[in-house]
């Protein structure tokens, strides 16, 4: 079964510079491939962070996620018969 993932987030981050905030947004698409048994996870992410106000800088960034997650059946009760 594929799992397909979709999320946008919007931040506003900690940082302070010249008594400007820093904000963040961000839209991430992702899926899920099962194989055998691990999951393989692939996702990706496209955002900005920062302003152009009051002489400050606009980031702009992309990131690639990759994870294997293994999934054997060690936490499951079985029953005996």
């Amino acid at each position: 079964k594929i799992i397909y993932r979709a999320g946008i987030h919007k931040q506003e981050t900690y940082y302070m510079i010249n008594g400007q905030g820093i904000d963040e947004t961000a839209v991430s698409l992702g899926v899920g491939l099962p194989i055998r048994s691990l999951f393989f996870n692939l996702s990706f992410e496209a955002g900005k962070r920062g302003t152009t106000d009051h002489g400050l800088y606009r980031e702009k960034y992309f990131l690639m996620n990759f994870s294997l997650t293994a999934f054997n059946g060690w936490f499951i009760k079985r029953k005996f018969q």
